[in-house]
């Protein structure tokens, strides 16, 4: 790679680093789970246990091993810490350091794949101006901005190797695998998806005239050539699967083990395949900033399932020219990008279908939208219908104004929310809140296990000191799913803290209620401010 290359490539996350080590970036609640786990490990928990107030006798204590999301999050700022920085500095520099190698290894992986060098770094520098790209210096999101780094280099791992000896595609595939799913758990599914795009490729390899002498091969040759190629990766896949379940999601509660079977949807079949053509743009985020505006026509388009909808015709008209214009030049290649991005999305589709833990959110499409991403921008470079030109490259102008225009709003309005004491902004609660907490709770001193203090977002935890503390999804978790927890056992004092809009939609009441030998009519309630509310016991 070209020292210019290598520059251009890494300006971006380098400026926007530097902008955020004094503006101080806030945490999403996955990431504050993660952080609240590293916490309880500070404590002398085990590694990546949880221990917190039993809901069986809150006046004991239990530990869990969370299964549900990767150590990764919380793991690489924990290792700038130990020079001395504190949590949002930390932060900082583990989001510059993964967006500079997660856009190194696209580029790299771009080009491995045989696309020009101009087309390669046109999509990179496109998509250091998308919202998804900028977004995790203003808001921490845990293991996106990891599985964005570990993404390209995992997949790089299993295209090198494409036609490598046994030996090497086996180890290649098992780093992989190890790497993605060590930087977020979904990175399995990843992965999965491009060994059957690999697979893909070894059948045109196998069965297209094309690709070897230019006679078609005897059916059962073929079979045989395709059964060869792809035995190492299956091994290696298999191995990996097996040692992920004994070893990791046997131990603790995942997103797979609570299907939910609700009725077929046809947003199942559409979403994840607009998702997958259009989610590195940031196009889920830019349409929930339209539904923001004031215009109905604009609420409308905003809302998810009319937007992917609308725009499904179009992405399969794209996916059909990149398939006609990119089909010679690019060959096994394409069917490798294709089919990869075919199972990611049939994955998914299959998932929701059974009801999964699992949102129609555009992050989780991501790194298969990457796969395609320079075959797209490709494709309207080499289109010579004008109107397609204009109409796609106004798109992705949209997109990267949009990108841009978010990550200055961020800096503009970052102050809105407050700095905790451990060098991070809170999300979700106010000033008012974090100096009550901090007044209230934020002694350093000897820890007093009669006091219990529950909290509705996971990385308000990181404000309170010398308590238990119960940290849940409150915020989230709908009313019904409040109402069926229940928490038995006294403590010498008890203390709910909860947003004031609790009170009006029945939240409160519920969680109260949840807390079953406490008497309902015996707690002391205290206005902490205008936005939370305090009632304790």
């Amino acid at each position: 790679m070209k020292p210019s290359v290598l520059f251009l490539l890494l300006a971006v996350p380098v400026l926007y680093g530097a902008a955020f080590l004094g503006l101080r970036p806030s945490l999403n609640n996955d990431a504050g789970m993660g952080f609240t786990v590293l916490q309880s490990m500070r404590d002398g928990a085990p590694f990546n246990v949880l221990v917190e107030p039993d809901s069986a006798d809150i006046a004991k204590d239990a530990a869990s091993f969370v299964a549900a999301w990767s150590p990764s999050q919380y793991a690489l700022p924990a290792l700038f810490q130990l020079i001395g920085l504190d949590l949002g500095q930390a932060i900082v520099l583990t989001v510059v350091f993964c967006a500079g190698i997660g856009i190194v290894g696209w580029y790299g992986l771009y080009r491995a794949m045989e696309f020009s060098p101009a087309v390669a770094l046109l999509s990179c520098l496109l998509l250091e101006l998308f919202q998804p790209f900028l977004f995790p210096f203003e808001e921490y999101n845990g293991g996106e901005i990891v599985m964005f780094a570990a993404a390209p280099w995992s997949a790089l791992l299993v295209w090198s190797a494409r036609d490598a000896g046994w030996v090497h595609r086996f180890l290649a595939v098992l780093t992989a695998l190890a790497l993605a799913t060590a930087a977020k758990l979904s990175g399995l599914i990843f992965v999965s998806a491009l060994l059957a795009g690999l697979a893909a490729y070894h059948g045109w390899r196998a069965f297209d005239p094309s690709a070897s002498s230019g006679r078609r091969p005897a059916p059962l040759h073929a079979l045989r050539a395709l059964t060869l190629a792809t035995m190492p990766s299956a091994v290696a896949w298999l191995l990996f699967v097996v040692a992920f379940r004994v070893f990791w999601t046997s131990r603790g509660w995942t997103a797979v083990d609570q299907p939910l079977h609700p009725p077929f949807a046809l947003s199942n079949i559409y979403f994840p395949v607009v998702a997958t053509v259009l989610s590195s743009s940031g196009f889920g985020a830019a349409m929930g900033a339209v539904s923001a505006l004031p215009a109905s026509f604009a609420k409308l388009l905003g809302e998810q399932a009319v937007a992917y909808a609308i725009a499904l015709p179009f992405c399969a008209l794209w996916l059909g020219m990149l398939v006609q214009r990119l089909r010679a030049p690019l060959g096994g290649t394409l069917w490798f990008m294709l089919a990869a991005c075919a199972a990611y999305v049939a994955c998914f589709m299959v998932l929701y279908h059974i009801g999964v833990a699992i949102y129609f959110d555009d992050r989780f499409y991501r790194p298969a939208s990457l796969i395609l991403l320079p075959g797209l921008v490709a494709t309207l470079a080499a289109t010579s219908s004008r109107p397609i030109r204009y109409l796609g490259g106004a798109f992705i102008l949209a997109m990267a104004c949009y990108g841009v225009a978010a990550g200055a709003w961020h800096i503009v309005s970052v102050e809105r929310r407050p700095v905790g004491m451990v060098g991070v902004r809170q999300p979700i609660a106010s000033p008012g809140l974090l100096t009550h907490l901090h007044m209230r709770f934020g002694s350093t001193g000897e820890r007093r296990a009669d006091r219990v203090v529950y909290l509705p977002s996971p990385e308000m935890t990181l404000e309170v000191r010398g308590v238990r503390t119960i940290s849940t999804f409150a915020d989230h978790d709908r009313i019904e799913t409040l109402r069926d927890r229940k928490y038995l056992g006294r403590v010498g004092e008890l203390v709910i803290v909860l947003p004031a809009t609790f009170l009006a939609n029945g939240k409160a009441d519920a969680i109260l209620r949840s807390f079953r030998d406490y008497a309902p009519d015996r707690w002391k309630r205290t206005l902490i401010d205008d936005r939370f509310v305090e009632f304790s016991q």
